[in-house]
């Protein structure tokens, strides 16, 4: 019941309202975000630091097993 008058709600709003211009969701939305292309030296990065754990973790993993 719960789920089903937030979803009537959330679509009679949705309806019922004008979406906002793309420059106002700027900064807020993944998509219109302007992601900067300088990211970094390598050790500022997810990637090669996740790289860099599971393969420790995958030579521990085949040590101590």
């Amino acid at each position: 019941m719960a789920f089903t008058s937030c979803f009537l709600v959330t679509l009679v709003v949705s309806l019922a309202t004008k979406p906002r211009p793309a420059q106002d969701l700027e900064g807020l939305v993944y998509g219109l975000t302007k992601i900067p292309e300088d990211r970094g030296r390598w050790y500022q990065r997810p990637a090669p630091l996740a790289v860099i754990i599971i393969g420790i973790l995958l030579v521990l993993n085949i040590w101590f097993a």
